[in-house]
This record gives C-alpha cells, structure tokens and sequence, in this order.
C-alpha cells in the first residue's frame, strides 16, 4: 500500500519474538526516524521492515526547506514553522512565502533586505514579485521561481514602498540626510541641521534635507534639473545682491531661496538704500551707480551713499525741494544739506546712509542752487527771535529773557524725557556741533545745531549726552528695564510689587534699587536673527533651544532680536540650563 508508512504498528499473533522496525505513524517531524519492535509471527501488516535502512528508505519524511540561506524554523514538534498573517516570525526571521502553505515557512535574516540583490530562484514556479532596486531607489517587478530567493522579495508594490526607502533624490551633491533609514522631510517647523539645508521642490514630496556642501554664499548659481518652472532667488557674491532665477526643481545646490528676504537675511547682501521701492537695475539686472555723466530718469532721484554700492537710482518725487528733512537709518555719519522750505534756507544734518529721500544734498551751495535760495538781509531793528522749539523762553517780571548758567543758552520750557525726543537740528543758519541721544540704536551721536528751535535731546558733549540719557544701561543683564509711563522713572518692583508678565525683577548690586528685566525665557527663545546689514558684520552669539547650547552668527549691526550677545560668555550665563 502506498500508505504503509502510516499505519500503526502490529505485532501480530504467534510465539515468535523477531525483531523488526516500523515508521511511527504518529510522528509528522521532518527528522521522523524508523522504530524497532517485536514481531510474533503471524499476520500483522506492512508497516514491518527487516532492516532499519529498508524502513527508513521507504517511510524516512523529507520536509522541503525554501529558504535560500540558512535553515527554516522548527517548532517543538520539529515541523516546519508555517508563517501567515496572524502566526508571524519570531525575531532575526523573515516569512518566506513560497508557492503554497508547506514553503511558507520562517527563514532566518540575512542582513538589510532593502540592500540585497533580486534572486529569482529556484524552482518551476512562476509567481509575481516586487524588489527594490537601490540605485534608482524605485520598486520593480520580478517572477519568483518559488524557492531559495532572499528578503528583498514583496507580495505588492506598496509593501516594497512601506519598507525601503523610495524616493527620487532632488539634492544636488549627495544623499538626502536619512532617519530611520529613510530621508527627512523638512519645512518650516520641522528644520534640518546646520550642516544641510532644506531642498524645497515644486511638491512637497521633494521637501528633503540636503548637505549644504561648503558656504551657500559662495556657491553659483544652479538652475538644476527637471520640468518645473520655480521662481527662485541666488545670492550673487561678486555684486554682492540677491537675484531672481528659475529652479528647474531637483539636482540644485544650497544657494536657492524662496524669496528675496530669506536670501538677504542669509547672506552679506549690500542693502538696498532706498526709502521705497528698489533702485533702477541695468541690463545685467544690476543696480545703476549714478552720479558724473551717469544720471537717474524721471521719477528716480540719484541717492548718494557712503559708497558706490549704495548710490543708486532710487524712485522719488520731483518736487525735491519741497520734502521734508530725513535723517535716514544706518550707522553712518555723512555730513548733508537740505532745504528747509519754510524758512526759505538750506542746513546742514547728519545722515545716516540709508532710507533718505530726494532732499539731501552733498554741499550747501548746490542745496542753493538746485532749490533757489533767497539771500534774505538781517535787519538790524528786528524783532528778538524766539529761540525754543516748543513754547516760548521763561521771562522775568519785566520780560526779559532768563538766560540758563549752565550752557548761556536760553531756558525753554521741558516737554518730556529729552532722550526719548527724536532729533531736530532747529534753523538760524548756525552750525553748532552737539550731541543727541538716538533711542533705536540707543547711544549718543553727533549732529549740526542750526541755533535755534530744536529741543531738549541737544547736548553741548557726549559726556553730557551719555550721562543724561544712557544710566539704564546696568540695570539688567540684557536689554532694557521697564519704565514708568512718563518715561522718566524706573518701574520698581519687589515683593508686594509684582513685574508684569514677562519681566521678572531684579535687584541691582550697589544701585540699592530693583527693576524689572526681560525675562530670559523670552529673548533666549527668540529667532536667531542676522539683522540687516548697516554696517560690517560682526560675530554674535545666540541660543538654540534644540542644542541647548549658544552658537555663532553673522550679525548685519541693525534690527533682529534680543537673542543676541556680544560674547559666548554672556549668553552662555544667562540663557544655557544649569547641568
């Protein structure tokens, strides 16, 4: 009978005792091994064997293993381990699905499977797989024979998906930075580390991060790779300006920007000096440098910087003698000229470089004679002139005009805290060279006087300016304290005075008083932020919360956050978490 092997073992009838082997029907192991018993000599059944070799040649179970490397699961009953959906693989095995259920077994790992090559097999079954392909990082099919392949073996695409990393790499130089062995997707919340920069294709299925390869300030210009048409921005190092290109979508390199802002915050641009709009570009999309033969056209006024780089066409009105003073921004100190329109009369005043406007002349005499100025004669029986901004001179009984011991000048009445008034350079015609008070930059600068007019933010020295207006200065470890609304006191605090929200108080050594501080949570957590550039840059050091840690930067020297110190110490002292 084909089925001898599973019958059950029958020792017969008789006196006989001789010995014979059988196939215990009762084991289903794939190491099933032929037994001996005593036959008796008569009937029985064919389940009955001379020899142990005749037994085991006929009845020996061979189980197949498809495993291509290594030796599929047993389970305790030494069958094979049959894997499916609910009964999983232990640890260190992977579920060889082969042609039906007996080659579906438990196979040992060997290593990544996303790395292995595709092995087709052995076998005469033909069944229809996936396998990733590591170079191009796409999925692909293949027909399995069945037997002895490896792991890189799925049963749908989305299965091969789900486990290797699929993706087209838009990154210019290299691999995008991977997690968990697949690349990191970045956005505005979700940053890259300093050492990559965020790639931001035409979707956000390119949104990776990838190695900023050097400087991206110094890296040209890269149109990449691809159909797509994305306006984008480079910063451009010899003319030291950000411009407008089109990203092709993939294969660029770091020196890409959204926007105009992004690159200018980023790299060392030369700012753009006028008040509204951007100066005139030539053919090579450059701003023009006017001045000599080179002229602005209608509607653009040449502005004249405190280098070629920002002398340039800047929109503006025509009636230039009829716009008021404008001191501009910026750390520079250019001597000009305007016309007051008023008093018919040019003066001069201090310029700081940027943001001006169309009145602004290099010398007195082509103030004069661009605006037309009048030679008015000084009469001799004139009436006195008053000579405060605000009000009229304090007098005495008969009058007469109080005069002040301290600077000879005339006592004009007090308006409010002088170093928290902007700047008035007055009129008279003088040219009386005094110090104000600059409350965005927060120290002292030098400007002309006209000698009349004016107010109070009108210092004889620096001395003088700096001891009337910078005395807040050592109250807090960084920025400045809060004033009373009057701005002339210190909001105090202590312990039944309690700072707003905010602020936190702080006892002054040596001042025996208190005030009250930003509170460190707030600026250490603020952007690090470059500032615009006014002048050269210099280095400063912020925090970073996800580093806990200070680092390094470029500061431009105007605007951006109090998440700025002059020194790794200072910040380190006031920002870093104790260990």
């Amino acid at each position: 009978s084909d089925n001898l092997c599973e019958l059950p073992v029958a020792q017969g009838e008789g006196n006989e005792t001789i010995t014979r082997w059988f196939a215990d029907s009762n084991d289903h192991s794939c190491t099933r091994r032929c037994k001996i018993f005593t036959y008796k000599g008569f009937k029985g059944n064919q389940n009955n064997f001379l020899t142990k070799e005749d037994c085991e040649k006929q009845c020996k179970r061979e189980c197949e293993d498809p495993c291509g490397t290594g030796v599929m699961l047993m389970n305790p009953g030494y069958m094979p381990f049959l894997c499916t959906a609910t009964n999983i693989c232990p640890r260190n095995y992977w579920c060889h699905i082969g042609a039906h259920p007996d080659t579906t077994v438990c196979c040992p790992e060997n290593g990544n499977r996303c790395e292995q090559p595709m092995v087709e097999g052995t076998g005469n079954s033909s069944l229809l797989r996936w396998y990733f392909e590591q170079i191009s990082r796409k999925c692909f099919t293949f027909y399995y024979h069945g037997k002895e392949g490896n792991q890189n073996s799925f049963l749908t695409e989305d299965d091969c998906k789900n486990a290797c990393p699929v993706y087209e790499n838009p990154c210019g130089n290299g691999e995008p930075l991977l997690m968990n062995g697949k690349p990191k997707r970045c956005n505005s919340e979700e940053r890259c580390p300093q050492t990559h920069y965020c790639h931001i294709g035409a979707n956000r299925t390119e949104n990776f991060c990838c190695h900023k390869n050097g400087n991206r300030c110094d890296q040209p210009m890269n149109q990449g790779e691809g159909q797509s048409l994305l306006l984008r921005y480079y910063y451009d190092k010899d003319s030291y300006r950000c411009r407008e290109f089109v990203y092709l979508g993939s294969r660029g390199n770091a020196n890409n920007f959204l926007n105009e802002e992004d690159c200018e915050a980023t790299c060392p641009v030369v700012p753009n000096p006028c008040a509204y709009g951007r100066p005139l570009t030539n053919g090579q999309n450059g701003p023009i440098i006017c001045g000599g033969s080179e002229s602005c056209p209608e509607d653009y006024y040449c502005h004249i910087g405190s280098s070629p780089e920002t002398t340039n066409c800047c929109p503006g009105s025509n009636d230039t003698c009829k716009l008021p003073l404008e001191i501009g921004k910026g750390t520079e100190q250019l001597q000009r000229w305007y016309f007051d329109r008023k008093q018919q009369m040019c003066h001069q005043f201090i310029y700081r470089g940027l943001y001006g406007n169309a009145n602004n002349f290099i010398t007195r005499g082509t103030c004069q004679q661009i605006c037309q100025v009048l030679i008015v004669l000084h009469c001799i029986f004139c009436p006195q002139m008053n000579p405060c901004g605000n009000g009229t001179s304090l007098a005495d009984k008969e009058g007469r005009r109080i005069s002040c011991k301290a600077s000879g000048s005339d006592d004009c009445p007090n308006v409010k805290n002088p170093c928290e008034q902007v700047l008035s350079i007055g009129y008279g015609g003088e040219e009386i060279p005094r110090w104000f008070y600059d409350a965005n930059y927060k120290k002292c600068l030098e400007f002309t006087y006209g000698g009349l007019g004016g107010n109070e933010n009108n210092f004889l020295s620096r001395k003088s300016c700096e001891e009337s207006c910078r005395g807040q200065k050592d109250y807090c470890p960084h920025g400045d304290p809060l004033m009373e609304a009057s701005g002339k006191a210190l909001a105090k605090c202590g312990v039944d005075d309690a700072c707003p929200r905010g602020f936190i108080c702080n006892v002054i050594d040596g001042k025996n008083t208190t005030a009250c501080c930003q509170d460190p949570a707030n600026f250490c957590l603020q952007p690090i932020d470059p500032g615009r550039q006014c002048k050269e840059f210099e280095t400063r050091y912020g925090y970073d919360p996800e580093l806990d840690d200070c680092v390094y930067y470029q500061y431009g020297g105007c605007g951006g956050t109090l998440n700025n110190f002059e020194t790794l110490e200072k910040c380190t002292e006031i920002c870093c978490k104790n260990d």
